[in-house]
């Protein structure tokens, strides 16, 4: 299959695969469908992919959560954020 991209997308994941996010191109856009598979709440192509058993509407309510916190003050620094979420979906989708 051939998927034109937009050149700044293109841009993007050349970046983000250079950068270690991703280990090539088509890792990052097989991640893309997945959250979109996701996303939609498609059953018959949802395979977990290491998000758990929410469902969309779930997902929504943590992120709420997440932001109540945020609003208290009980976060953490954005540098260790991300580095617990490399060390957590570096391995994905076998997370």
């Amino acid at each position: 299959m051939n998927i034109a991209l937009k050149p700044n997308q293109e841009t993007w994941l050349n970046e983000a695969v250079a950068e270690g996010r991703f280990a090539s191109v088509e890792e990052a856009v097989q991640v893309a469908v997945d959250m979109l598979v996701y996303e939609l709440d498609v059953p018959d192509l949802r395979e977990d992919g290491g998000f758990g058993e929410l469902t969309a509407e779930e997902l929504r309510a943590k992120i709420q959560e997440s932001l109540e916190q945020a609003d208290r003050g009980e976060t953490i620094d954005g540098a260790e954020a991300f580095a617990r979420l490399e060390r957590r979906y570096r391995n994905w989708p076998n997370v």
